[in-house]
């Protein structure tokens, strides 16, 4: 697959692009309920974050090779972040049919209790990472035994991995761009549908520059480059590390049928 051109030859043709976006469009219609095979949201989690980072090895160890990959990369990240966000764009919450524990994890990755606001600190980011931790230890056995997840639960654990280290990080500067995004439509109708079902506005917004910025330079960590890191005090402790390895954890696990 990508993940083993990438590794080899630092290539992703663009034939499987192809097949990419065929299939994302069959899982469209294939699981248009609330529930995610949880194998299935680990891939199209990878798909979305993790892939340019085996770009980005590959591209450490031949700095002076050439690769088109950066561009089809691009593609399947800004597809699979459109599909896994226009899952839940469809899916009011309280049709979701969430327990207690999960809609207070949700709440906590991007509602009113996320450290995304308009005004954030370290001050709040340090209580919220250790609610964090223990509202992922209280739904751990439910998902490790479960084969599929909400979709709800899915997004928000994309959301805490990878879209809260981009707005603790980096400074966020999208305007004076050369060209507009070539996807400004596609993230327009999303965001707008979004819109109705995620009421905190800055996690939105954040939603909206992820999207923005597929097409960036990524860092070292797999966030766009979208402006200047953030000075850390030393206080800062990404919450990405606990969700990958609660990710890996309920993975291995045998499933029962939800």
């Amino acid at each position: 697959g990508a993940e083993q051109s990438l590794r080899s030859t630092g290539t992703v043709s663009a034939e499987l692009l192809t097949q990419y976006e065929s299939a994302i469009a069959d899982l469209c219609q294939d699981f248009n309920g609330a529930l995610w095979p949880k194998r299935l949201f680990r891939i199209l989690h990878f798909a979305s974050t993790h892939l340019v980072l085996r770009f980005n090895v590959w591209r450490t160890s031949h700095a002076n090779a050439e690769s088109s990959a950066a561009g089809v990369i691009s593609e399947i990240q800004f597809d699979t972040a459109e599909l896994l966000w226009s899952s839940v764009s469809k899916l009011p919450l309280e049709a979701a049919e969430l327990t207690d524990k999960e809609k207070m994890f949700v709440d906590l990755c991007f509602g009113c209790q996320s450290p995304v606001q308009e005004i954030s600190s370290t001050d709040t980011y340090i209580p919220w990472k250790e609610k964090y931790a223990l509202a992922l230890a209280s739904i751990e056995e439910d998902l490790r035994r479960s084969s599929n997840w909400s979709k709800w639960v899915c997004v928000a654990l994309h959301f805490a991995a990878f879209y809260i280290d981009l707005f603790q990080c980096r400074t966020i500067v999208l305007n004076g761009r050369d060209t507009p995004c070539k996807w400004q439509p596609r993230i327009d109708r999303l965001c707008s549908d979004l819109d109705r079902r995620i009421t905190n506005r800055s996690a939105l917004s954040l939603i909206r520059t992820w999207l923005e910025t597929c097409h960036f330079p990524r860092d070292n960590s797999g966030l766009p480059i979208t402006g200047e890191r953030r000075f850390q005090t030393g206080q800062y402790v990404s919450v990405r590390s606990l969700t990958e390895i609660f990710l890996s954890a309920t993975m291995a696990s045998q499933a029962r049928p939800s």
